[in-house]
């Protein structure tokens, strides 16, 4: 069994048994995935800072906003069967306009980005 399980390790681990490392460079080891690369201009540090911030504040308005409606309409309406469908109503238009701020904050980072370049 233990024999079995030597033999299945480099197909397992295979980072573990390579014995080559890779040729990156020192600030590229740290780099965060996706988004940011490590030859980042400060200038796009800052675009991409102030995007996430707006996504955060627009988001948390957004929800504020819609919470409140929620809170106001629900309040109002007595029927129990109504208020289910008034609140699951509520609840699309919610997750439709965050979706849709949060586009709009994208698609307005890429048009600025296009500009500067």
């Amino acid at each position: 069994m233990l024999r079995r399980l030597r033999e299945l390790s480099p197909l397992l681990f295979p980072l573990l048994d390579s014995n080559q490392p890779e040729e990156r460079d020192e600030y590229e080891r740290f780099a965060v995935p996706y988004v940011f690369s490590p030859r980042l201009r400060v200038v796009d540090a800052i675009r991409f800072a102030l995007g996430a911030l707006a996504r955060i504040f627009l988001g948390s308005l957004t929800f504020a906003l819609w919470g409140t409606g929620a809170l106001i309409a629900l309040s109002t309406i007595h029927p129990r069967f109504l208020s289910y469908l008034v609140a699951t109503a509520m609840l699309a238009g919610f997750l439709v306009s965050l979706a849709l701020v949060l586009i709009a904050i994208t698609l307005l980072g890429k048009a600025l980005n296009r500009k500067k370049q």
